[in-house]
């Protein structure tokens, strides 16, 4: 603080329209230092353990610093033009720095907050970001305030400190960004663009921001973060937790990503997801389960790029399930691969012929794979491939395929098969295939029901049988089958 003329505040002092440079106001406790109107502070300080009060329209520039237990209240319209205002330069100091209800703090040309030990700046009222980039790397807490980020960005950066957002409003056409455990209660953002990166959701919060980035997002149990603009592009990468994230707009989500112990994923739109590779892996906590889930008249649109293909994987200690209520739509390149358990109870399309791609469930270590639900799933342009299927899953070819599409279903457990075939060679076509993979059961022969409205395909193993059920109009005589090592291939020549 040397070359600054100091000031000493015993008492309660009024400034009134004046400018104020290179000082140093040494503040006693009990004391106050009012600003009442069109001041201006310019590379001044203040220090002890008394209070400023700003009660009229004051300008900060160059810089201010606050030392000590000062507690320094706007209850008016201050602004902070390019300035650095510092709370506190040691780890001792405790200052307080409080924009009251209906007032206005704005931030303008790269004006900075900073922080050092306690010090907090509490907001209630309007804190303003007016145009460029702006930094608060301070002790920050949002009480029931509004944030408007009307240009640039501003970014709650701050290793080591405490950013916390109460029942707030983060409004504006810049972006609004917080990350190294910045903690969001009730919230509502609508920024033009929101970046989450290390944030902490604890209650419920509303993001209806034009672009939102998820990255190393905490979910504490009970809490839900929701997106609900109505064609958002949405970057996830990762949520960790036991909350819930729920997809209420017709997004395009580049998902990369992993959700991480008991999190919950819901999707109400109409969502594409987008990447070369497509990953959801969830990781999830013994005990806990990840949970994937499209809802009731919600579509899932995988579709990727050249060489794409979408995965969702389970790699944690518990349990993982993917939901689908709604429709999905497979239409990567390469196809999707589920590692984890499906309950199916609407509609899953394997594949369209503009993208090639094919759809697989598989088992892993970690979770006993299993096709469940009262659902259908569409064989499209390539194979289908499933292991265990429940009695309630329809396994549809589609008729419409024309030309030299193959359809094919593989399955790869004929015993845990309990599901029902349709449309198999229905449609005109004569191409369909139905894969047996095994060395143990043999295809034997097909037994047409009484009504003549379908039947069952016959394997043995021994003295065991099992049988996969088709319904249609079959010729028992027109099945054909042709082995080739554990391998079985079943067609219908009519």
């Amino acid at each position: 603080m040397s070359g600054r003329t100091t000031i000493n505040i015993a008492g309660f002092t009024v400034d009134d329209n004046v400018s104020l440079s290179d000082d140093l106001f040494n503040i006693s406790a009990g004391a106050t230092l009012a600003l009442l109107s069109f001041d201006a502070l310019n590379d001044d300080a203040v220090s002890g353990s008394g209070r400023v009060s700003i009660a009229g329209p004051t300008t900060l520039d160059d810089r201010l610093l606050l030392s000590g237990a000062t507690l320094f209240a706007n209850s008016s319209l201050l602004a902070q033009n390019g300035a650095t205002v510092d709370l506190g330069q040691s780890s001792d100091d405790a200052v307080l720095a409080r924009n009251i209800v209906r007032s206005a703090w704005t931030l303008d040309n790269g004006a900075r907050i900073t922080g050092a030990g306690s010090s907090d700046f509490v907001n209630f009222g309007l804190l303003d970001l007016t145009d460029s980039d702006s930094t608060v790397d301070a002790n920050f807490y949002d009480r029931g305030g509004t944030i408007e980020v009307d240009d640039g960005t501003l970014d709650f950066a701050s290793p080591g400190d405490v950013n916390r957002f109460v029942n707030d409003k983060i409004e504006g056409t810049g972006t609004f960004e917080v990350n190294d455990l910045g903690v969001l209660f009730g919230s509502s953002i609508s920024t033009l663009d929101a970046d989450l990166e290390g944030a902490r959701i604890i209650g419920n919060v509303h993001v209806s921001s034009q672009n939102v980035y998820i990255g190393d997002v905490n979910l504490r149990v009970g809490s839900v973060l929701t997106l609900t603009n109505s064609a958002a592009g949405v970057n996830l990468v990762e949520i960790v937790g036991g909350g819930t994230i729920i997809l209420r707009g017709d997004d395009s989500v580049g998902a990369q990503s992993s959700l991480v112990g008991a999190v919950t994923f819901e999707n109400y739109g109409n969502t594409t997801f987008t990447n070369t590779n497509i990953e959801f892996d969830a990781r999830s906590w013994a005990d806990d389960t990840v949970t994937i889930e499209n809802e009731t008249g919600a579509t899932w649109t995988d579709n990727g790029g050249f060489f794409s293909s979408s995965h969702f994987t389970s790699s944690g200690a518990g349990n993982a399930v993917f939901v689908n209520d709604g429709t999905f739509i497979e239409e990567t390149q390469l196809g999707a691969t589920f590692d984890m358990a499906v309950v199916n109870n609407g509609l899953m399309e394997a594949g369209t012929p503009s993208q090639l791609p094919n759809i697989a469930f598989q088992t892993t270590s970690f979770v006993l794979t299993s096709v469940t639900g009262t659902g259908t799933i569409d064989i499209g342009f390539d194979p289908v491939t499933v292991n265990s299927v429940g009695s309630g899953q329809t396994l549809n070819f589609d008729a419409s395929l024309t030309g030299t599409q193959t359809p094919i279903l593989d399955i790869n457990d004929i015993a845990g098969f309990a599901g029902t075939v349709t449309g198999f060679d229905q449609g005109g076509v004569t191409n369909d295939q139905m894969v047996a993979n095994t060395a143990t059961w043999q295809f034997q022969d097909f037994v047409a029901n009484s009504g003549g409205t379908g039947g069952a395909l016959m394997f043995s193993n021994g003295s065991a049988e099992t049988a996969i059920n088709l319904t249609g109009s079959y010729d028992p005589l027109g099945f054909r089958s042709a082995v080739s090592g554990s391998t079985t291939t079943i067609a219908y020549a009519g």
